[in-house]
């Protein structure tokens, strides 16, 4: 019987040590998080949210370009030390060019 009762001791120590109960947590997390009462109409808002500002350009303003990066350090030395004839649009096949977007543009290189 002694082993027994010294078994429910342990037990119920390790469960009162494990079930413990922060009264002031409740409390800690609504300080620090908005009331929702819907999460989906919460998780939609924030998606839209997120969508306009994808419209709208993000960080960098409604008329930001993408940086242009070159992957290759030694294709991006040989664009800046060959000649460049910048044209926006494709006007045909050059002898000794080819035409993309490079380091210096789009044209021909």
């Amino acid at each position: 019987e002694d082993t027994f009762r010294d078994m429910l001791r342990i037990r119920r120590s390790v469960q009162a040590s494990y079930s413990q109960v922060h009264f002031n947590a409740t409390d800690i997390a609504a300080e620090n998080a908005e009331e929702v009462l819907d999460p989906m109409q919460a998780a939609e808002a924030k998606l839209q949210s997120e969508e306009d500002r994808k419209r709208a350009g993000g960080d960098l303003g409604g008329d930001s370009k993408r940086p242009r990066v070159t992957a290759d350090a030694m294709v991006a030395r040989k664009e800046l030390m060959c000649k460049f004839e910048p044209s926006d649009t494709f006007t045909g096949a050059r002898p000794g060019y080819i035409f993309k977007l490079g380091v210096k543009g789009v044209g021909y290189y």
